[in-house]
Protein backbone atom coordinates (compact mmCIF):
# COMPACT_ATOMS: atom_id res chain seq x y z
CA UNK A 1 0.00 0.00 0.00
CA UNK A 2 1.54 3.33 -1.07
CA UNK A 3 1.77 6.36 1.23
CA UNK A 4 -1.22 8.32 -0.15
CA UNK A 5 -3.43 5.23 0.09
CA UNK A 6 -2.40 4.81 3.72
CA UNK A 7 -3.28 8.45 4.40
CA UNK A 8 -6.69 7.97 2.78
CA UNK A 9 -7.34 5.10 5.23
CA UNK A 10 -6.47 7.17 8.32
CA UNK A 11 -10.16 7.17 9.19
CA UNK A 12 -9.65 3.58 10.34
CA UNK A 13 -5.96 2.61 10.40
CA UNK A 14 -3.05 4.65 11.77
CA UNK A 15 0.55 3.94 10.74
CA UNK A 16 4.13 4.87 11.62
CA UNK A 17 5.74 7.69 9.59
CA UNK A 18 9.34 7.58 10.83
CA UNK A 19 10.66 6.17 7.53
CA UNK A 20 8.91 8.69 5.26
CA UNK A 21 10.08 12.00 3.76
CA UNK A 22 9.49 15.36 5.45
CA UNK A 23 6.72 16.20 2.96
CA UNK A 24 5.00 12.89 3.64
CA UNK A 25 5.28 13.36 7.40
CA UNK A 26 3.77 16.84 7.08
CA UNK A 27 0.90 15.45 4.97
CA UNK A 28 0.28 12.80 7.61
CA UNK A 29 0.07 15.44 10.36
CA UNK A 30 -2.15 17.71 8.22
CA UNK A 31 -4.48 14.76 7.60
CA UNK A 32 -4.62 13.86 11.28
CA UNK A 33 -5.40 17.48 12.20
CA UNK A 34 -8.09 17.65 9.51
CA UNK A 35 -9.80 14.49 10.79
CA UNK A 36 -9.60 15.82 14.36
CA UNK A 37 -11.43 18.98 13.22
CA UNK A 38 -8.37 21.06 14.12
CA UNK A 39 -8.92 23.26 11.08
CA UNK A 40 -6.37 25.91 12.00
CA UNK A 41 -3.50 23.44 12.29
CA UNK A 42 -4.59 21.51 9.20
CA UNK A 43 -4.65 24.72 7.15
CA UNK A 44 -1.24 25.90 8.41
CA UNK A 45 0.44 22.60 7.56
CA UNK A 46 -1.35 22.27 4.20
CA UNK A 47 -0.31 25.76 3.09
CA UNK A 48 3.30 25.05 4.08
CA UNK A 49 3.31 21.83 2.04
CA UNK A 50 1.64 23.46 -0.96
CA UNK A 51 4.28 26.19 -1.16
CA UNK A 52 7.30 23.92 -0.65
CA UNK A 53 6.66 20.46 -2.07
CA UNK A 54 7.71 19.28 -5.55
CA UNK A 55 5.58 16.14 -5.22
CA UNK A 56 2.44 16.81 -7.28
CA UNK A 57 0.44 13.98 -5.71
CA UNK A 58 1.03 15.42 -2.24
CA UNK A 59 0.35 18.94 -3.55
CA UNK A 60 -2.98 17.87 -5.03
CA UNK A 61 -3.92 16.19 -1.75
CA UNK A 62 -3.33 19.33 0.33
CA UNK A 63 -5.16 21.34 -2.33
CA UNK A 64 -8.18 19.18 -1.55
CA UNK A 65 -7.89 19.97 2.17
CA UNK A 66 -7.58 23.68 1.43
CA UNK A 67 -10.61 23.56 -0.86
CA UNK A 68 -12.71 21.98 1.92
CA UNK A 69 -11.47 24.42 4.57
CA UNK A 70 -11.61 27.65 2.58
CA UNK A 71 -14.87 27.08 0.70
CA UNK A 72 -16.78 26.18 3.87
CA UNK A 73 -15.51 29.42 5.43
CA UNK A 74 -16.53 31.31 2.25
CA UNK A 75 -12.96 32.55 1.76
CA UNK A 76 -13.35 32.48 -2.01
CA UNK A 77 -10.79 35.21 -2.76
CA UNK A 78 -8.00 32.98 -1.41
CA UNK A 79 -8.77 30.02 -3.66
CA UNK A 80 -6.88 31.04 -6.86
CA UNK A 81 -3.49 31.11 -5.12
CA UNK A 82 -3.87 27.35 -4.58
CA UNK A 83 -5.09 26.65 -8.15
CA UNK A 84 -8.63 26.06 -6.92
CA UNK A 85 -11.03 25.08 -8.48
CA UNK A 86 -9.23 22.07 -9.87
CA UNK A 87 -12.15 20.16 -11.45
CA UNK A 88 -15.72 20.57 -12.71
CA UNK A 89 -17.37 19.56 -9.44
CA UNK A 90 -15.40 22.21 -7.54
CA UNK A 91 -16.31 24.78 -10.18
CA UNK A 92 -20.03 24.06 -9.72
CA UNK A 93 -19.88 24.29 -5.92
CA UNK A 94 -17.79 27.49 -5.88
CA UNK A 95 -19.92 29.07 -8.59
CA UNK A 96 -23.10 28.42 -6.61
CA UNK A 97 -21.76 29.43 -3.20
CA UNK A 98 -20.00 32.59 -4.38
CA UNK A 99 -22.40 33.75 -7.09
CA UNK A 100 -24.81 35.64 -4.85
CA UNK A 101 -24.57 37.76 -1.73
CA UNK A 102 -26.68 35.56 0.52
CA UNK A 103 -28.01 37.00 3.77
CA UNK A 104 -29.74 35.09 6.53
CA UNK A 105 -32.32 35.98 9.16
CA UNK A 106 -32.32 33.14 11.67
CA UNK A 107 -34.71 32.66 14.54
CA UNK A 108 -33.57 33.89 17.96
CA UNK A 109 -35.56 31.12 19.64
CA UNK A 110 -36.08 27.42 19.10
CA UNK A 111 -38.27 26.64 16.11
CA UNK A 112 -40.10 23.29 16.02
CA UNK A 113 -41.06 21.69 12.69
CA UNK A 114 -42.87 18.45 11.92
CA UNK A 115 -40.93 15.62 10.32
CA UNK A 116 -43.27 14.52 7.56
CA UNK A 117 -44.46 10.91 7.30
CA UNK A 118 -43.00 9.54 4.10
CA UNK A 119 -42.98 6.13 2.36
CA UNK A 120 -39.17 6.25 2.06
CA UNK A 121 -38.65 6.50 5.85
CA UNK A 122 -36.32 9.44 5.46
CA UNK A 123 -36.13 12.96 6.89
CA UNK A 124 -38.55 15.27 5.06
CA UNK A 125 -39.78 18.72 6.08
CA UNK A 126 -41.82 21.46 4.40
CA UNK A 127 -39.86 24.60 3.50
CA UNK A 128 -40.86 27.65 1.49
CA UNK A 129 -39.05 28.56 -1.71
CA UNK A 130 -40.13 31.97 -3.00
CA UNK A 131 -43.18 31.61 -0.69
CA UNK A 132 -44.20 28.24 -2.22
CA UNK A 133 -44.41 25.16 0.02
CA UNK A 134 -41.91 22.50 -1.02
CA UNK A 135 -41.22 19.12 0.61
CA UNK A 136 -37.47 18.64 0.97
CA UNK A 137 -35.25 15.76 2.04
CA UNK A 138 -32.69 16.81 4.69
CA UNK A 139 -29.51 15.29 3.29
CA UNK A 140 -26.05 15.89 4.80
CA UNK A 141 -24.67 13.68 2.03
CA UNK A 142 -25.66 16.24 -0.62
CA UNK A 143 -23.33 19.24 -0.98
CA UNK A 144 -25.77 21.65 -2.59
CA UNK A 145 -29.49 22.28 -2.24
CA UNK A 146 -31.11 20.72 -5.29
CA UNK A 147 -34.63 20.86 -6.74
CA UNK A 148 -36.37 19.20 -9.66
CA UNK A 149 -37.25 21.08 -12.84
CA UNK A 150 -40.95 20.76 -11.93
CA UNK A 151 -40.31 22.33 -8.53
CA UNK A 152 -38.28 25.11 -10.16
CA UNK A 153 -41.22 25.95 -12.45
CA UNK A 154 -43.65 25.89 -9.51
CA UNK A 155 -41.43 28.28 -7.55
CA UNK A 156 -40.79 30.60 -10.54
CA UNK A 157 -37.07 29.79 -10.63
CA UNK A 158 -35.14 30.10 -13.88
CA UNK A 159 -31.54 29.28 -14.72
CA UNK A 160 -28.83 31.90 -14.71
CA UNK A 161 -26.19 29.56 -16.18
CA UNK A 162 -25.93 27.05 -19.00
CA UNK A 163 -26.34 23.40 -18.06
CA UNK A 164 -23.24 21.73 -16.58
CA UNK A 165 -22.34 18.06 -16.31
CA UNK A 166 -22.33 16.67 -12.77
CA UNK A 167 -22.84 13.24 -11.19
CA UNK A 168 -25.53 11.50 -9.14
CA UNK A 169 -25.20 9.25 -6.07
CA UNK A 170 -23.62 6.41 -8.04
CA UNK A 171 -21.29 8.45 -10.22
CA UNK A 172 -23.59 8.59 -13.25
CA UNK A 173 -23.40 11.78 -15.31
CA UNK A 174 -26.34 14.19 -15.04
CA UNK A 175 -27.02 17.68 -16.39
CA UNK A 176 -27.55 20.47 -13.84
CA UNK A 177 -27.81 24.24 -13.81
CA UNK A 178 -27.52 26.89 -11.13
CA UNK A 179 -30.49 29.12 -10.38
CA UNK A 180 -31.13 32.04 -7.98
CA UNK A 181 -33.53 31.68 -5.06
CA UNK A 182 -34.91 34.96 -3.82
CA UNK A 183 -36.15 33.54 -0.54
CA UNK A 184 -35.71 30.15 1.15
CA UNK A 185 -37.49 29.79 4.50
CA UNK A 186 -37.07 26.95 6.99
CA UNK A 187 -39.56 27.65 9.74
CA UNK A 188 -38.79 31.15 11.06
CA UNK A 189 -35.29 31.22 9.52
CA UNK A 190 -34.96 32.75 6.05
CA UNK A 191 -32.11 32.89 3.54
CA UNK A 192 -32.31 35.71 1.00
CA UNK A 193 -30.64 35.83 -2.41
CA UNK A 194 -29.28 32.29 -2.28
CA UNK A 195 -29.02 29.72 -5.07
CA UNK A 196 -29.67 26.06 -5.84
CA UNK A 197 -28.97 23.47 -8.47
CA UNK A 198 -31.81 22.31 -10.72
CA UNK A 199 -31.85 18.81 -12.22
CA UNK A 200 -34.26 16.85 -14.43
CA UNK A 201 -37.12 15.22 -12.51
CA UNK A 202 -35.80 11.77 -13.41
CA UNK A 203 -32.54 12.55 -11.63
CA UNK A 204 -34.11 13.38 -8.25
CA UNK A 205 -35.99 10.20 -7.48
CA UNK A 206 -36.07 7.60 -4.74
CA UNK A 207 -37.42 4.17 -5.70
CA UNK A 208 -38.63 5.69 -9.00
CA UNK A 209 -40.71 8.37 -7.21
CA UNK A 210 -39.73 11.99 -7.91
CA UNK A 211 -39.23 14.18 -4.86
CA UNK A 212 -39.49 17.98 -4.78
CA UNK A 213 -35.95 18.64 -3.67
CA UNK A 214 -33.00 18.02 -1.38
CA UNK A 215 -31.87 20.41 1.33
CA UNK A 216 -28.09 20.29 0.94
CA UNK A 217 -25.20 20.75 3.32
CA UNK A 218 -24.49 24.38 2.40
CA UNK A 219 -27.90 25.26 3.90
CA UNK A 220 -28.06 22.63 6.67
CA UNK A 221 -24.67 23.76 8.04
CA UNK A 222 -25.95 27.28 8.75
CA UNK A 223 -28.38 26.10 11.45
CA UNK A 224 -28.39 23.85 14.51
CA UNK A 225 -30.68 20.81 14.12
CA UNK A 226 -32.14 18.61 16.87
CA UNK A 227 -34.02 15.64 15.43
CA UNK A 228 -36.44 14.20 17.99
CA UNK A 229 -37.31 10.88 16.41
CA UNK A 230 -39.76 9.86 19.15
CA UNK A 231 -41.87 12.97 18.61
CA UNK A 232 -41.16 13.10 14.84
CA UNK A 233 -40.08 16.72 15.12
CA UNK A 234 -36.97 18.74 14.39
CA UNK A 235 -35.97 21.74 16.50
CA UNK A 236 -34.03 24.39 14.59
CA UNK A 237 -32.06 27.26 16.07
CA UNK A 238 -29.35 29.75 15.20
CA UNK A 239 -25.85 28.41 15.95
CA UNK A 240 -24.09 29.77 19.03
CA UNK A 241 -20.67 29.24 20.59
CA UNK A 242 -20.66 26.31 23.00
CA UNK A 243 -17.97 24.39 24.86
CA UNK A 244 -18.39 21.07 23.04
CA UNK A 245 -15.95 18.36 21.99
CA UNK A 246 -15.40 18.56 18.24
CA UNK A 247 -16.22 15.33 16.44
CA UNK A 248 -17.36 16.53 12.98
CA UNK A 249 -15.32 17.17 9.85
CA UNK A 250 -16.36 17.87 6.25
CA UNK A 251 -14.53 16.19 3.36
CA UNK A 252 -17.11 17.23 0.75
CA UNK A 253 -19.14 14.76 2.83
CA UNK A 254 -19.94 15.02 6.52
CA UNK A 255 -17.91 12.66 8.75
CA UNK A 256 -18.08 11.96 12.49
CA UNK A 257 -15.75 10.34 15.04
CA UNK A 258 -17.29 7.20 16.53
CA UNK A 259 -16.27 4.23 18.64
CA UNK A 260 -17.07 0.76 17.30
CA UNK A 261 -16.39 -2.20 19.56
CA UNK A 262 -13.72 -0.25 21.44
CA UNK A 263 -12.00 1.11 18.32
CA UNK A 264 -12.06 4.82 17.46
CA UNK A 265 -12.66 5.68 13.80
CA UNK A 266 -14.20 8.29 11.49
CA UNK A 267 -17.32 7.43 9.49
CA UNK A 268 -19.48 9.22 6.96
CA UNK A 269 -22.73 10.76 8.26
CA UNK A 270 -25.55 10.81 5.70
CA UNK A 271 -29.01 11.85 6.88
CA UNK A 272 -30.24 11.13 3.35
CA UNK A 273 -29.59 7.44 4.01
CA UNK A 274 -32.24 5.58 5.97
CA UNK A 275 -29.83 2.86 7.09
CA UNK A 276 -26.21 2.61 8.21
CA UNK A 277 -23.86 0.55 6.07
CA UNK A 278 -20.27 -0.61 6.52
CA UNK A 279 -17.44 -1.67 4.24
CA UNK A 280 -15.75 -5.06 4.59
CA UNK A 281 -12.78 -3.36 6.26
CA UNK A 282 -14.84 -3.99 9.43
CA UNK A 283 -14.99 -7.74 8.82
CA UNK A 284 -12.23 -8.18 11.40
CA UNK A 285 -14.71 -6.89 14.01
CA UNK A 286 -17.87 -8.53 12.65
CA UNK A 287 -17.49 -12.13 11.53
CA UNK A 288 -20.91 -13.61 12.36
CA UNK A 289 -22.76 -12.45 9.22
CA UNK A 290 -25.09 -13.88 6.60
CA UNK A 291 -24.77 -13.03 2.91
CA UNK A 292 -27.71 -11.48 1.01
CA UNK A 293 -28.45 -9.61 -2.22
CA UNK A 294 -30.26 -6.28 -1.82
CA UNK A 295 -31.31 -3.27 -3.93
CA UNK A 296 -29.98 0.10 -2.76
CA UNK A 297 -31.42 3.42 -3.92
CA UNK A 298 -30.03 6.94 -4.09
CA UNK A 299 -31.17 10.17 -5.71
CA UNK A 300 -31.65 9.33 -9.37
CA UNK A 301 -30.41 5.72 -9.33
CA UNK A 302 -30.53 2.26 -7.77
CA UNK A 303 -28.48 -0.92 -8.02
CA UNK A 304 -28.15 -4.49 -6.80
CA UNK A 305 -25.51 -5.15 -4.18
CA UNK A 306 -24.18 -8.15 -2.31
CA UNK A 307 -23.99 -7.62 1.46
CA UNK A 308 -23.21 -9.36 4.70
CA UNK A 309 -25.81 -8.68 7.38
CA UNK A 310 -24.41 -7.92 10.86
CA UNK A 311 -27.04 -8.96 13.46
CA UNK A 312 -26.13 -6.33 16.07
CA UNK A 313 -23.78 -3.32 16.26
CA UNK A 314 -22.92 -1.16 19.29
CA UNK A 315 -21.62 2.35 18.63
CA UNK A 316 -20.77 5.30 20.83
CA UNK A 317 -20.89 8.88 19.54
CA UNK A 318 -19.63 11.34 22.13
CA UNK A 319 -21.39 10.38 25.35
CA UNK A 320 -24.25 8.61 23.58
CA UNK A 321 -24.68 4.88 22.96
CA UNK A 322 -26.32 3.52 19.81
CA UNK A 323 -27.55 -0.02 19.19
CA UNK A 324 -28.25 -1.08 15.60
CA UNK A 325 -29.63 -4.34 14.23
CA UNK A 326 -29.16 -6.01 10.84
CA UNK A 327 -26.54 -3.60 9.51
CA UNK A 328 -25.36 -4.23 5.94
CA UNK A 329 -21.65 -4.67 5.24
CA UNK A 330 -21.08 -4.15 1.51
CA UNK A 331 -19.34 -7.26 0.16
CA UNK A 332 -17.96 -5.58 -2.97
CA UNK A 333 -16.41 -2.60 -1.18
CA UNK A 334 -13.53 -2.65 1.26
CA UNK A 335 -14.86 0.60 2.67
CA UNK A 336 -16.84 3.72 1.75
CA UNK A 337 -15.24 6.79 0.15
CA UNK A 338 -16.08 10.37 1.03
CA UNK A 339 -14.03 12.44 -1.42
CA UNK A 340 -10.40 12.04 -0.36
CA UNK A 341 -10.64 9.89 2.74
CA UNK A 342 -11.89 6.32 2.70
CA UNK A 343 -14.15 5.58 5.65
CA UNK A 344 -15.05 2.21 7.18
CA UNK A 345 -18.74 3.00 6.78
CA UNK A 346 -21.54 5.54 6.47
CA UNK A 347 -23.98 6.21 9.29
CA UNK A 348 -27.60 6.71 8.27
CA UNK A 349 -30.28 8.43 10.33
CA UNK A 350 -31.22 5.05 11.84
CA UNK A 351 -28.61 5.87 14.52
CA UNK A 352 -31.24 8.27 15.89
CA UNK A 353 -34.12 5.77 16.04
CA UNK A 354 -36.22 6.59 19.13
CA UNK A 355 -33.52 9.10 20.16
CA UNK A 356 -32.61 12.77 19.68
CA UNK A 357 -29.76 13.52 17.27
CA UNK A 358 -28.19 17.00 17.27
CA UNK A 359 -26.11 18.30 14.36
CA UNK A 360 -24.27 21.49 15.33
CA UNK A 361 -21.77 22.25 12.58
CA UNK A 362 -20.93 25.67 14.05
CA UNK A 363 -19.37 23.86 17.02
CA UNK A 364 -18.35 20.82 14.91
CA UNK A 365 -20.39 18.54 17.14
CA UNK A 366 -22.84 15.68 16.67
CA UNK A 367 -24.59 13.93 19.55
CA UNK A 368 -27.12 11.12 19.92
CA UNK A 369 -28.92 10.68 23.20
Amino acid sequence: MDFITKVRHLTYNDFTVSDYSDDEKDLYHASKAFLASDEKQAEEIAKKIYLSTADMEIKNTVRHFLYCLLVRQERFSELPQFDIPNNTEEEIVISLLSSLDTTAKTTNNYDCLELLPHPFEQLFITVQINSVDVVMLIDTGCQLTTISETTAQKCNITANTDATDSYNTYGEKISVYIAPVNCLSIGKSTFYNSACTVVPDSMITIDDVTIDGILGWETISKLKWEFDMKQKKVIISAPKNADLIRNLVYDQFLMVTVNVDGKKMTMGMDTGASHTQFGTVLSDIFSDCEEENITTSGAGSSREERVYVIPRVSLSIGDGAVQLENVNMLADYESCASKFFITPGVLGFDIAKDKTMTIDWFNRHLSVR
